[in-house]
């Protein structure tokens, strides 16, 4: 089955996410791979305008399907914010969008990190302060949470015991953040994503599925 990879030759900013609009309705799957919520595709169906940071830019009403890949730092939080926008429009899409188990997660407090890194700096670097860094910094050095945690709530809870306690000592009193917190706060997160029957799932239990359907990958960055 055909597949094929959209992203970018420069920085960014070509306009991707309409091309894969465009073509999307040709595909079964629309697969983003990489990157977080630093990345906007802006798409224009029937005249109104929608925003996606981290959804595919699939066409609402269509036959596709999203696949958030292992690749990407998912922030929850934005995540449903743009399955709410796109749920009130479109009654049912969660239910076509699939996230892989393996991928890693944007807590708050990588938010908090990124603007404490961008003030340490010498030469600031100008990011966006949505936690992708550090969220891929705790990914390589094994302190990342991946969606799995979601679901065995004594892993989660033990996990943040010792990431916390490591990320206090190593911030000292600008790290404000409690473990109760950030659990209860993921907690929430995923009953909201459980009500709107998003599909939880890993690439390797897709691997049938995928090459034996047609699937666009969607690139979220440019290259420089």
């Amino acid at each position: 089955m055909e597949r094929v990879a959209i992203v970018g030759a420069q920085w960014g900013d070509e306009g991707k996410g309409k091309v894969v609009n465009y073509f999307s309705k040709n595909y079964e799957w629309i697969v983003r791979f990489s990157g977080g919520a630093n990345a906007g595709h802006t798409i224009y169906y029937k005249g109104k305008k929608y925003v996606n940071h981290l959804l595919p830019s699939v066409i609402p009403e269509g036959n596709s399907k999203a696949f958030l890949g292992a690749g990407m730092v998912i922030d929850i939080e934005q995540l449903i914010k743009e399955l709410e926008i796109l749920e009130k429009d479109f009654p049912g899409f969660s239910s076509k969008v699939y996230i892989d188990l393996e991928a890693f997660m944007v807590l708050p407090y990588h938010k908090e990190e990124d603007g404490i890194l961008e003030k340490l700096r010498k030469n600031p670097i100008g990011t966006t302060k949505k936690g992708i860094g550090p969220s891929y910094t705790d990914k390589v050095s094994r302190e990342g949470f991946k969606i799995y945690h979601l679901f065995d709530e004594k892993l989660l809870k033990n996990r943040l015991e010792e990431v916390i306690y490591l990320k206090r000592n190593i911030f000292g009193n600008k790290f404000k953040f409690k473990v109760e917190e950030i659990f209860d706060y993921l907690m929430e997160q995923k009953k909201k994503l459980e009500k709107m029957n998003v599909n939880f799932t890993s690439a390797i239990d897709m691997a049938d599925v995928f090459r034996n359907t047609s699937v666009l990958f969607e690139g979220a960055q440019g290259f420089y």
